[in-house]
């Protein structure tokens, strides 16, 4: 492989952690309002309330659904840096 061809996949990697990090806060502030809609639901009717708890573990499942199944932030990191020093020896 050619040193723009290492560079090239080094910068998408970059990126590709990046947007993970940034999909990860948005599921947090997802979560966050939706915790906030679960307590107001609390004094809805009884009907209502049940219709707008499904609705609310629907969004709970996709806000909470692991794009990289386990991976953490360090981890992803840690790749990267594994990554950008085996080029460089």
């Amino acid at each position: 492989m050619n040193i723009f061809g290492v560079l090239s996949f080094e910068s998408v990697m970059t990126k590709f952690a990046g947007e993970v990090k940034e999909v990860r806060q948005k599921q947090a502030q997802d979560k966050e309002r939706l915790r906030k809609e679960w307590e107001e639901t609390k004094f809805m009717p009884r009907k209502l309330k049940k219709r707008r708890r499904k609705e609310i573990l629907v969004d709970w499942a996709i806000a909470d659904y692991d794009i990289l199944g386990g991976v953490t932030d360090e981890e992803l990191d840690n790749c990267i840096t594994v990554f950008r020093q085996s080029i460089t020896q």
